[in-house]
This record gives C-alpha cells, structure tokens and sequence, in this order.
C-alpha cells in the first residue's frame, strides 16, 4: 500500500460531482499512484495533492 486517500465527494455521486474539482483532484492522484513508477517523484509533492490543497 502507497498511500490512504480519502475522497471528498459525498455519496450518493451524481454526474454533476464527477466534474468537482475535489474529485477531479482524487482522480490525478489515485492515477498518479496507480501509473507512477518513478521512487524520485513520491518523494515531492505531486500536482493533484498541490489541486487538493488549493481547494481546501
């Protein structure tokens, strides 16, 4: 396991919700962990947690 990441949508999702940029910002960064191969880009922080953080 990488990482625990909580999704800040609320159930039930509508199609509207897929499109918030909380759940957009989940989604690059479930992808990143899923695709991401490279040891040296764990380490800074990744473009969707940044998104998630400007949304806070």
């Amino acid at each position: 396991m990488l990482e625990i990441v909580e999704v800040p949508v609320a159930r039930p999702r509508g199609p509207e919700q897929l499109l918030s940029g909380h759940f957009l910002a989940t989604k690059a960064r479930l992808e990143e962990l899923i695709h991401d191969r490279v040891p040296a880009a764990r380490a800074a922080p990744s473009s969707a947690q940044a998104a998630a953080r400007s949304l806070e």
